[in-house]
């Protein structure tokens, strides 16, 4: 009788831990289909369970734990914009408006590139008178060295006759010179002008801007290869942060099956050294910020950062979805890459629209008013300005700032906490969330 009782709860026991493990499989998947782009293990797990009348998804964290999390490794990730050419600049009353709104709102980082165009190159001292009022007045540079000075004594090779080369050739050129010592001369007389002038105090450089992509380097890849390493060299006697290469979204989502000669470059650790990655993100409806597996991604910076590459005036769906809720979407999962990642800045592309409105990317209009897309902005960045933490469940991620957090679900049906609401994606019903919508409130 005995042998048979010790029988039942044996198989009784064997029972349960099927039952068990099988519990565990299931929330283990669900976990992993929900937060594809989180890996827990990296991160804060605020350990929550959910449970309430109407089966929604009831936030209940432990004592204290977004508390320990305001204590406990915060993290600052910068941000900037991109004002576009340097020549752009001549139009100093379309960028008067945004500048004064973007530094109000603490912003002082601006990444502008090609600064050999054809109109600057000819004309001596144009460069540092425009970017002197930029320096005077507080903002920090990020100078791309992005073009190449079309003059006579440096030789270019022009076997590859392009038409849409040849025709931005009026403009600027972007095909590397053969004779690297008179480039490395020209580079070196441009940035002493600049030094002694003062302007090199908040400038930092960018070498490249997105060489994987025809359409902005003019050469093959051991071209831009040697070209870097020159313009590396002869950067170093100004003891300024380098950045390399501006690469393509598409490069960044596709690492080695893009370019794997570009992919090698980024293993070089003599070139890397005293140098950071620098790369774009666009989402484009393709591409996920949260599978980008580059290397070198500690300390890097993202320099241009939207939805869509291609944006015009008449790209009204495009433009409503930039101008939506979706942006903050995209922003935040990018900043839970950052946190990841240790991504310090982010430039986002760009600050204003052209004065002939033939592209309407900008966060401001061409009148210098803010656009949909800075509010959404806006108030993500006053969350995470002085630093911020993430902690995840499977139902949201926390994005913890100083005195703000924002709530991102990752499943429907998540209910917020009873707190002071500060913004929000949605306009209704802001009691419940579903997957991709975010809060903000009040610690």
């Amino acid at each position: 009788m005995k042998y048979k009782q010790f029988n039942i709860l044996l198989l009784l026991q064997v029972f349960l831990f099927i039952q068990c493990s099988t519990a565990e499989t299931s929330d283990s998947t669900e976990k992993k289909q929900h937060n594809d782009f989180v890996n827990t293990s990296q991160m804060t797990d605020l350990n929550t369970s959910s449970s309430d009348s109407n089966k929604d998804k009831a936030i209940k964290t432990k004592n204290n734990n977004i508390e320990g999390l305001k204590q406990n490794n915060f993290k600052r990730v910068e941000f900037g914009f991109n004002i576009g050419y340097l020549n752009d600049l001549q139009d100093a009353n379309l960028y008067e408006r945004a500048l004064s709104q973007i530094k109000q709102d603490g912003i002082t980082d601006l990444r502008i590139y090609e600064p050999f165009t054809k109109n600057i190159v000819q004309n001596p001292g144009l460069a540092d008178k425009l970017l002197s009022p930029l320096t005077g007045n507080g903002f920090k540079i990020l100078l791309c060295l992005s073009n190449y000075p079309n003059i006579s004594s440096l030789h270019y090779n022009k076997a590859m006759n392009n038409p849409e080369q040849n025709n931005m050739m009026r403009f600027t050129n972007r095909r590397a010179p053969d004779n690297i010592d008179a480039y490395q001369s020209y580079l070196t007389n441009f940035l002493d002008n600049f030094q002694s002038k003062n302007l090199l105090q908040d400038m930092s450089f960018e070498i490249g801007n997105e060489p994987d992509a025809k359409k902005y380097f003019w050469g093959q890849t051991e071209d831009f290869i040697k070209i870097a390493k020159a313009i590396k060299q002869s950067l170093a006697k100004y003891n300024k942060p380098i950045y390399c290469c501006g690469f393509t979204s598409n490069f960044a989502n596709q690492g080695s099956s893009k370019n794997v000669d570009y992919y090698n470059f980024l293993n070089d650790n003599s070139f890397f050294d005293n140098v950071n990655l620098s790369f774009h993100f666009y989402k484009n409806q393709i591409n996920d910020i949260t599978k980008i597996h580059l290397p070198r991604l500690n300390n890097s910076i993202i320099t241009e950062f939207n939805l869509f590459t291609s944006l015009t005036q008449k790209s009204d769906s495009k433009n409503d979805i930039v101008n939506s809720p979706e942006f903050g979407s995209v922003l935040i999962k990018a900043l839970v890459f950052a946190y990841r990642n240790n991504v310090k800045k982010i430039y986002l592309f760009r600050l204003a629209d052209t004065k002939d409105k033939q592209t309407t990317y900008g966060f401001f209009d061409n009148n210098g008013n803010a656009k949909p897309c800075y509010k959404y902005f806006t108030q993500i960045y006053n969350v995470i300005k002085d630093g911020y933490n993430i902690g995840v469940t499977s139902d949201y991620i926390n994005i913890v700032g100083k005195e703000e957090t924002i709530l991102y679900a990752i499943r429907n049906k998540i209910s917020i906490p009873q707190k002071q609401i500060v913004a929000s994606s949605k306009e209704n019903n802001i009691k419940n969330l579903n997957n991709d919508e975010w809060v903000i409130f009040k610690n």
